[in-house]
């Protein structure tokens, strides 16, 4: 049957220990005779805390009993006064804690049953080392509990006489039976030193009643290694004096390993380490009792000692020029935790690895004026490369140099100085020049005076418009290693040397509309017979304006057309000037008048003439002139005879090719046409048909050309 039971807790100080581990010996199992065994004896409770239990080392606890549900034995009874108390013990390793309850006292008459089969609670905090108000549940011996609270209650404190004591032990013994036993508490043995106290026989005479009762005081526990249990021990008191020897009583305590007060059993030479420990039990007042004076090894649990290299270097041996793996020795132990044996020191699992020296890796050590060559030793571990932090010469050296001819020369022009740098080198061992400094520095032991020039100067000046002179300007040099002059700096003024600045008019800003110029003036100096101009030409404040000079009254072009080869050509009348420049320019004041039209062609070919058309004729005529030829008269008897004629006329037009003065080309055609007759005299009947085919041009075409004027 499950049954509940609700228990306020509270924390009982008591002096913190070392986190305690308990036993695995496993007590022997015993038979109840419990008042409710006709229950299940292994129930549940439900304990409800209302003080802070911690887990950070074992502690005594206590609860008052609230409430105890589903059991009709403890209906109606004040459970105020009644208190279960027990103890915590840490688990190792864990944020868990167990805790057994082994006491329940009544508070008023502070009498106190043991519970031999002590109820179980384990607790556990999500952070920290402390557990709040909450609600817990226990496992064990339900009913032991009932019965020792229903104990508590019918007891009222008040003294037994020692005969009912000693008629219940003589009934117990002459019954044959042996104390009863329950939980953890464990009968004493046949071969135990218990024996029962001798009955006191009543006398039928009235004599003194001799008071007897039972101590622990003055009897060590006897420790019972068999079952891992401490017995109680106990002896008869007659009248407060101790009668007898010290016996065992059924008051029995589970012994515990603790192993956190116990450093581990280490052998460093065999790579082993073994757990410790001290055996305790925890005593109906709650206190804890070593039972060791000395930590004693755990045989039963080894742990292997292993090496580990990520957190140690190397010990290089430069003699044997070998490299030896530096390891930690370190081992897990039960709560799988790393402990950590030595520090750093030379490996016995991994052989030592053969090392080379490599000047790759290292600078140059220079000193004194020479190079030193350096290098790491290197080696390889599972394949990998691996080198020393410090690099050391080698014995291999390079002698110094100056090297001046990659450097350029330094100067001082306020000191006039000039000197020259180098650079501090070395040939390598293969034959490579190597630069120990990063910059050029001045061998001021070869300094020179620089030197002035006007080379590269000449025509340049620094002026003085004010002053209206200018000062020529010279620049420094040195002269190289290879006697070549070097110039330092840009030419600069030399007060020395001044010149005074002379004025001419050079050309001028003319204004036609005011029919005048401004004159601009150029600024120049005469150095060593030669000019040089020092402001160009400008129209400068305080200038007098020239006048034009009158020419005379002139018409001038205007505008030109065309019509083929005719050109015509307006004009407008203007004034002419002569300026100051030279220039003559025409002022306008009215139209001029137009001129032509002109021939303005130039004939790029012979002319032709072409046939135009023809034209037949047919008539009874007496004569005719046709275009200059007389026809009739040739067909008749004489000019007044009447005669049948058939004539044509050819008509021809001529044409010039011409190129005009703008560009364009065409043809010129005549004015004039040309006319060619022929004819015929038919019979008189039929006149007949006039003559045709006609060629294209003219036989006299020199004639025709001459008419035209061509």
């Amino acid at each position: 049957m499950l049954k509940e039971l609700m228990i306020g807790i509270s924390l009982i100080a008591a002096p913190s220990m070392a986190f305690a581990q308990t036993s695995t010996v496993t007590p022997p199992a015993t038979e109840s005779t419990s008042l409710g065994s006709q229950t299940d004896s292994l129930t549940r409770a439900t304990f409800l805390t209302n003080k802070t239990i911690s887990i950070a080392a074992p502690s005594r606890v206590s609860a008052s009993i609230a409430k105890i549900s589903n059991d009709t034995r403890l209906a109606g009874k004040d459970l105020s006064k009644i208190e279960i108390s027990g103890h915590s013990i840490p688990q190792k390793g864990t944020n868990k804690a167990d805790v057994k309850w082994t006491t329940v006292e009544n508070t008023e008459t502070t009498r106190r049953k043991l519970l031999t089969d002590p109820l179980e609670s384990t607790i556990e905090v999500e952070s920290g080392t402390d557990l709040p108000s909450s609600t817990l549940e226990a496992e064990g011996d339900h009913d032991k509990l009932v019965e020792a609270i229903l104990g508590l209650l019918e007891d009222t404190g008040e003294e037994k006489p020692v005969v009912q004591e000693e008629e219940q032990q003589k009934d117990a013994s002459t019954s044959g039976g042996s104390a009863p036993s329950s939980g953890n508490s464990t009968a004493p043995e046949t071969t135990s030193d218990f024996k029962t106290p001798e009955v006191i026989k009543e006398s039928s005479e009235a004599e003194p009643v001799e008071i007897t009762s039972i101590t622990s005081e003055g009897c060590e526990p006897r420790i019972d290694e068999a079952q891992g249990k401490v017995i109680t021990q106990v002896q008869t008191l007659k009248n407060g004096t101790p009668s007898g020897d010290c016996s065992d009583s059924l008051e029995t305590f589970e012994i515990s390993k603790d192993y956190l007060v116990c450093p581990d059993v280490t052998d460093i030479s065999n790579r082993t380490a073994n757990p410790a420990y001290r055996r305790y039990y925890v005593g109906s007042d709650l206190a804890v009792a070593y039972l060791d004076t000395q930590c004693v090894s755990d045989t039963d649990v080894t742990y292997t000692m292993l090496e580990e290299g990520t957190s140690c270097g190397w010990r290089m041996d430069t003699t044997s020029r070998t490299a030896i793996k530096q390891v930690l020795i370190y081992y897990i132990n039960q709560n799988g935790q790393r402990q950590e044996m030595t520090g750093c020191q030379d490996s016995q699992d991994e052989a030592a690895f053969d090392m080379v020296q490599d000047p790759t890796l290292c600078e140059l050590r220079h000193d004194s004026g020479m190079a030193y060559q350096r290098a790491k030793w290197t080696w390889v571990y599972n394949e990998e490369y691996k080198a020393s932090s410090i690099c050391e010469d080698t014995g291999v050296t390079f002698a110094h140099f100056e090297d001046r001819s990659v450097c350029d020369y330094a100067w001082n022009v306020e000191t006039s100085q000039a000197w020259p740098q180098s650079r501090t080198a070395y040939v390598d061992d293969k034959n490579k020049t190597n630069y120990i400094d990063a910059s050029c520095s001045p061998m001021l032991e070869f300094a020179q005076d620089l030197l002035k020039t006007t080379d590269g100067c000449v025509g340049v000046f620094e002026d003085d418009f004010a002053s209206n002179v200018t000062y020529a300007t010279q620049r420094h040099y040195y002269i190289d290693g290879n006697n070549t002059p070097q110039y330092v700096n840009q030419c600069a003024k030399d007060d020395t040397l001044q010149y005074p600045l002379q004025t001419r008019v050079n050309g001028y800003e003319c204004h036609d509309d005011k029919l005048q110029c401004d004159p601009k003036t150029e600024l120049y100096a005469v150095v060593n017979g030669a000019e040089f101009i020092r402001s160009e030409a400008q129209v400068r404040d305080g200038a007098t304006p020239v006048p034009y000079t009158y020419i005379a009254e002139a018409d001038i072009p205007d505008e030109v057309s065309y019509i083929g080869c005719d050109k015509t050509t307006t004009t407008v009348r203007t004034e002419q000037y002569l300026r100051p420049d030279g220039e003559q320019i025409n002022k306008i004041i009215g139209v001029g008048d137009t001129v032509g039209p002109v021939f303005a062609c130039t004939v790029t070919a012979a002319p032709y003439w072409k046939l135009q058309g023809v034209t037949t004729h047919a008539a009874l005529i007496r004569y005719q002139n046709v275009h200059g030829y007389e026809i009739g008269t040739n067909c008749g008897a004489s000019r007044t005879d009447l005669a049948h004629v058939a004539w044509s006329v050819a008509i021809f037009k001529g044409f010039r090719p011409v190129s005009r003065e703008d560009g364009w080309f065409g043809e010129q055609e005549s004015v004039n046409f040309l006319y060619q007759v022929q004819y015929s005299c038919p019979p008189s009947s039929d006149p007949g048909a006039a003559p045709t085919g006609y060629a294209d041009t003219l036989y006299n075409q020199s004639e025709a050309d001459g008419k035209e004027g061509w």
